[in-house]
């Protein structure tokens, strides 16, 4: 994992008339980090991303990188390469003229352009796609040509706005994985702005959670999945159950992540067990690798859902008695 800071917002926000959009927020993100900024619609990741780029100016707060304060910065001078979710190409350029579109300056002579283009053509397996125009290109092709034009000046930072997102599930898990790739092998450091959550648990190195214009957590992966630190962090990132167990003293709300629940065979045995219960099967879905039962405990009154794998297969009928355990090790909480 990098080490080394390499952009640092300092209580950056955002506030449109008298609305704001992104309270005051504070990151470090290391040099040659994949960082994924996660969170639903409206919850201030683009205007973050944007801050950064240069697209809007911050209401407050500063935005460094590697030091220098490039707040009020013009985007052209920042060294960022940006990547929208439409792609923005121009259609009537070829895919050669979109890659080469941003190399201009005194380095960029005939001869450099021809050599970047082809060097990014061959990076991004387009090399029979040069003379073609967007409207031939698939949707995952159209995304590698934006992505090829992102790079060609050799950008410093690489932002990403939902690049994935206007593709189909298997396109965009293919593409994800040659993004990841492609940002391992050039060591680019890269902030992808996502709502996906599994695209975000797949690709970065940190993960950013944001919900209203805040920062609910930063972490890695496995922190923010197997240590959330607010409600909403356990919610928004896999899917886990809110229920006060059956029998409670305290009457405590306790979480627990719908593979951590546990089902078996309705036995004294089990009933024995500390955190077992009787559950009747309500219902059951089936979703490829694993299978989803939705059960009702016994007070006829708590629902549960648990993520099963597929043996035992008899065990999963609907209105079965089981018996359903609920380990404490994995009970989350929150005050």
């Amino acid at each position: 994992m990098p080490s080394e800071t390499y952009l640092e917002l300092q209580d950056i926000s955002k506030t449109y008339a008298s609305k704001t959009v992104l309270h005051k927020t504070s990151i470090s993100i290391n040099q040659g980090e994949f960082v994924c900024c996660l969170g639903p619609s409206g919850c201030g990741k683009s205007t973050m991303l944007n801050s950064i780029s240069g697209i809007i100016t911050p209401s407050s707060g500063k935005v460094l990188l590697q030091g220098k304060d490039i707040t009020f910065l013009p985007p052209e001078k920042r060294k960022c390469g940006v990547v929208f979710q439409s792609y923005a190409l121009f259609p009537n350029l070829t895919v050669a003229q979109n890659i080469a579109y941003g190399l201009r300056g005194k380095e960029w002579n005939k001869k450099n352009i021809l050599n970047r283009v082809f060097e990014l053509l061959t990076l991004m397996n387009l090399e029979s796609y040069e003379k073609k125009y967007p409207s031939n290109l698939s949707g995952g092709e159209q995304q590698r040509v934006a992505l090829a034009r992102a790079l060609a000046p050799r950008p410093s930072l690489l932002l990403l706005d939902e690049p994935l997102a206007a593709l189909d599930a298997k396109i965009r898990m293919r593409l994800g994985e040659e993004l990841r790739r492609l940002q391992q092998q050039l060591g680019i450091t890269t902030i992808m702005v996502t709502h996906d959550q599994q695209e975000a648990l797949d690709l970065a190195n940190r993960i950013i959670v944001m919900n209203q214009g805040q920062v609910e957590q930063v972490g890695t992966p496995e922190e923010i999945y197997q240590s959330p630190k607010t409600k909403f962090v356990a919610q928004f990132v896999g899917n886990i159950n809110f229920i006060i167990p059956p029998n409670s003293q305290n009457k405590k709300e306790i979480a627990i992540r719908y593979e951590d629940v546990r089902l078996n065979y309705l036995t004294e045995l089990r009933l024995q067990e500390e955190g077992t219960f009787v559950a009747r099967i309500e219902e059951i879905r089936y979703l490829g690798n694993t299978i989803r039962v939705r059960l009702l405990l016994q007070d006829h009154i708590t629902e549960i859902y648990a993520d099963c794998i597929r043996s035992n297969r008899d065990l999963y009928t609907l209105n079965n008695l089981v018996s359903v355990n609920l380990p404490r090790a994995s009970w989350q909480s929150w005050e």
